[in-house]
């Protein structure tokens, strides 16, 4: 395994990649992570997968560039990256603020995506009342409430908080890690994304969704919406899980990203 900096474009990008055999997967981690959130995860899967993960701007160690790190722009960067590593085609994993980056880049750079894995997050722009929550976590940012903020988002992530006690902890001390001005940036460029659906339309037999049924962060009327109309076929659901489903039904979510990787 080697992990280093490489410049995509003009934008310093910190990223391990397990150098393995088998289809490469790209790891695309969320909001208040940084890759390091995917370590265990990854070695299970870079037994027989190539897996390159990157700290997304504004989060890890990877720089800030500008007060709005938008979709098109995370997915260019991680487009440069991936000509860099001479990745051909690949399998993208997005998790949560990393699965709209994977679907701007399947809207920007279809030919080079072989297959979609997305966690926790839907096609669609955001609605307004997503807009003005994004927009209240800015301002208690910015109002010295961010650690409060930090707390419930990660007690949100899991459905059984007492059994994933320590991983809870462990959300939290690395969401601190991450400057606050990167946080703020990613932030303001959820609040500008795109509708995906009819990029998903194109591509479906390259893309599932999956979420855990208890995830209280998904708006459940406005996920079906959407899927009866794109397809519920795309959509798999786990049992007993919230929306840090690839930690509390680990082996589960790791076959399914190894069928759809074959």
């Amino acid at each position: 395994m080697t992990e280093n900096f490489i410049m995509a474009g003009k934008t310093p990008l910190h990223v391990s990649d397990s150098m393995g055999e088998g289809e490469c997967i790209v790891i695309l981690h969320g909001l208040q992570e940084h890759m390091v959130m995917w370590e265990k995860f990854s070695e299970k899967l870079s037994q027989n997968r190539r897996v390159v993960r990157v700290d997304i701007p504004g989060h890890g160690i990877s720089v800030i560039n500008g007060e709005c790190h938008t979709m098109d722009y995370l997915a260019e960067t991680v487009h440069m990256m991936a000509q860099r590593l001479n990745l051909q085609n690949y399998y993208i994993l997005g998790y949560d603020l990393g699965g709209y980056i994977a679907l701007s880049m399947l809207k920007h750079y279809t030919k080079e995506i072989k297959g979609l894995v997305i966690l926790s997050a839907l096609p669609a722009a955001p609605t307004n009342t997503e807009i003005s929550f994004i927009e209240n976590c800015i301002n208690a940012m910015r109002d010295g409430k961010r650690v409060a903020m930090e707390k419930s988002h990660a007690e949100l992530m899991f459905a059984n908080r007492k059994k994933y006690a320590d991983d809870i902890e462990d959300l939290k001390e690395i969401a601190q890690t991450n400057e606050q001005e990167g946080v703020i940036a990613l932030l303001e460029g959820l609040k500008k994304r795109e509708d995906y659906c009819e990029d998903v339309i194109k591509n479906k037999a390259k893309i599932r969704f999956v979420f855990g049924n208890e995830d209280q962060t998904i708006d459940k009327a406005l996920a079906s919406k959407i899927f009866e109309s794109i397809g519920t076929e795309l959509v798999i659901s786990l049992e007993e899980a919230a929306h840090a489903a690839y930690i509390e039904k680990e082996d589960e979510f790791l076959q399914i990203v190894l069928d759809m990787t074959k």
